[in-house]
């Protein structure tokens, strides 16, 4: 396309929308999506394979510090309290590790112009953000599985709820995921990454009820926790943890997923690539 002296970036982005992209549109089989999503997935894994592991010291670092200074101001005498501990701990896995990273990468992704390269392929956009969180997934899992043994060992818990964690985890993740690479999406750099990372870490840590009981929190902060998804992580694993499975965790469960579905709805759209 000529560029016209005058024309906006939006308007130039509005003109190459109206045009015919340089290749024939691929049939939107299920097998060609599957084999999209594979190619994306090996090629992002592969972006960033001498960084994988300052991604999961972060979702190790902090989570089991924490655990070591709960334990030392007896923060986590008794049973309920070191339950309540782990529980949100991995919580702060999830949020420091795949939350952070994603926020990260599209930030940066934007800043590089990533995002002309994806455009030139016949790919669907749901098959990139697909790829996007399920790495930030990936890179959740062996923090998270550190932050689990390490510190129920720390904590003198046992391994019984260890099945149903295995179920909850996937789904306890791929909120945090969707909401890191959402707002991700709002950071033209990696410098607004940072700062939206560090208002992140600061809410989650301290201003909701992962780390700090529910009726502690001021009043207004109660409310805003409804509509954390960090809250119904934390208190799934914990109800795993201390095997008090009911209809709390079936409530969790439907809320995440909710939640889930919720941010893959909004980072599908308002990740336009095409005006990146």
């Amino acid at each position: 396309m000529t560029k016209q002296i005058g024309m906006t970036r939006s308007q130039e982005t509005a003109v190459a929308r109206l045009l015919p992209p340089p290749y024939n549109p691929p049939m939107s089989t299920l097998r060609v999506l599957a084999v999209q999503y594979k190619l994306v997935l090996q090629a992002l894994i592969a972006d960033y394979r001498a960084e994988w592991v300052p991604q999961i010291i972060l979702g190790l670092i902090m989570p089991i510090a924490f655990a070591f200074f709960a334990k030392a101001i007896g923060g986590a005498a008794t049973h309920e309290q070191a339950i309540f501990v782990l529980g949100g701990n991995m919580t702060m896995s999830v949020a420091l590790g795949p939350t952070a990273f994603l926020l990260f990468k599209i930030g940066i992704a934007r800043q590089g112009k990533e995002f002309d390269f994806w455009i030139t392929l016949p790919l669907q956009k749901i098959i990139l953000v697909l790829g996007l969180i399920s790495l930030g997934v990936l890179f959740s899992l062996p923090g998270l599985v550190g932050t689990y043994v390490c510190e129920t060992w720390l904590l003198n818990l046992s391994f019984s709820g260890t099945w149903l964690l295995l179920l909850l985890v996937p789904l306890g993740v791929l909120p945090l995921a969707s909401l890191g690479a959402l707002l991700g999406s709002y950071a033209p750099s990696p410098q607004i990454a940072g700062l939206i990372d560090n208002i992140l870490i600061a809410f989650v840590s301290f201003l909701s009820p992962m780390m700090i009981p529910y009726n502690a929190l001021p009043f207004p902060l109660r409310i805003l926790s409804w509509f954390v998804p960090t809250t119904y992580t934390a208190d799934a694993f914990r109800a795993a943890i201390g095997g008090t499975i009911g209809q709390n965790v079936l409530i969790d469960i439907v809320v995440l997923s909710g939640f889930s579905i919720v941010f893959l709805v909004l980072v599908h759209t308002k990740l336009d690539w095409r005006s990146v």
